[in-house]
């Protein structure tokens, strides 16, 4: 407060104002405590504005990020999760987690896809050599199912459309389903 009091009489001396006289003078003072009282106000409001923008910046963002890679988990979408920096140590290590979950479930669900294509592959095969009526029939209708899958998305035809942007996931279930309706054909004849 001292210092404040210094502060003014060098203002005002340098001012040429008679400091003793606005100090005596009861305006002067109730003009002085309005204008300390405005100046706290705005340093309260100019505070809480900046601790909003870091909290936003450095909490809420993060956290809203991490919430979207979590929906993205949900749609089983493992390829566009993406890894979540932050500068607080809990929020990057659950971002950590997010992601090694994301990349987690994507490897078991690839190798839970390969172990259902093989499975049905194999009882396929096992018929085949069993059945010498089939004649690699199994093998066939895989690979004819594909050319035509093929000839559909080169295809201008409207009606074939649908095929013009098949994924590589796309593929491998046609794949399958072709392996799948060979394989049920077969076993029903077997059981006639």
């Amino acid at each position: 407060m001292n210092t404040l009091i210094l502060i003014l009489i060098l203002i005002f001396f340098l001012l040429g104002l008679d400091f003793f006289y606005i100090l005596n003078s009861k305006t002067a003072l109730d003009l002085f405590k309005v204008d300390i009282t405005i100046v706290i106000f705005f340093t309260f409001i100019l505070s809480n504005a900046l601790i909003y923008y870091f909290y936003k910046k450095l909490i809420i963002r993060p956290l809203l990020l991490l919430r979207e890679q979590s929906r993205k988990i949900k749609l089983f979408k493992y390829d566009d999760v993406i890894f979540v920096k932050s500068n607080i140590r809990e929020i990057n290590e659950l971002a950590s987690s997010i992601y090694l979950v994301a990349q987690k479930m994507k490897n078991n669900e690839r190798e839970r896809q390969d172990m259902i294509f093989s499975f049905v592959k194999s009882i396929a095969s096992a018929i085949d050599a069993k059945s010498p009526d089939t004649a690699g029939h199994c093998n066939r209708v895989p690979d004819i199912t594909m050319m035509l899958v093929n000839a559909a998305e080169s295809s201008d035809l409207p009606s074939l459309q649908s095929f013009k942007n098949l994924t590589v996931s796309d593929y491998k279930t046609i794949e399958l389903a072709a392996w799948c309706t060979t394989v049920e054909k077969l076993l029903r004849l077997s059981m006639l």
